[in-house]
């Protein structure tokens, strides 16, 4: 799952989509439990150096729900400098090649 961080939590459009999640227990119990085992990984960004307290919160109860492996967050920060340094560039580089690396494994 992808989304932006928006007033400390995810987006309006991730939200429903979380949401709808609901049918899978109620009308759709048997695709909702092909999702057992799955992973689920979160993606986002936002103008904050770090994600807000409890961000992930509702992404683990879904996954622990629906018995589905939660496999972390990656986090990019997107606000303040214009530009960026080698040093901060090739720092998310190597963030983002191991957070792959989790993801591929």
């Amino acid at each position: 799952m992808a989304t932006p961080v928006y007033w400390y939590t995810m987006s309006t459009q991730m939200k429903t989509f979380i949401d709808r999640f609901s049918d899978l227990i109620t009308y759709k119990k048997d695709l909702g439990r092909k999702l057992e085992n799955k992973k689920l990984w979160i993606l986002s960004c936002g103008s904050d150096q770090n994600t807000p307290e409890g961000f992930e919160v509702p992404f683990k109860n879904i996954a622990q729900y629906f018995q589905i492996k939660y496999g972390g967050l990656f986090y990019r920060y997107s606000g303040g400098e214009k530009t960026i340094n080698e040093e901060l560039f090739n720092k998310h580089k190597i963030e983002t090649k191991a957070f792959g690396q989790k993801v591929l494994s």
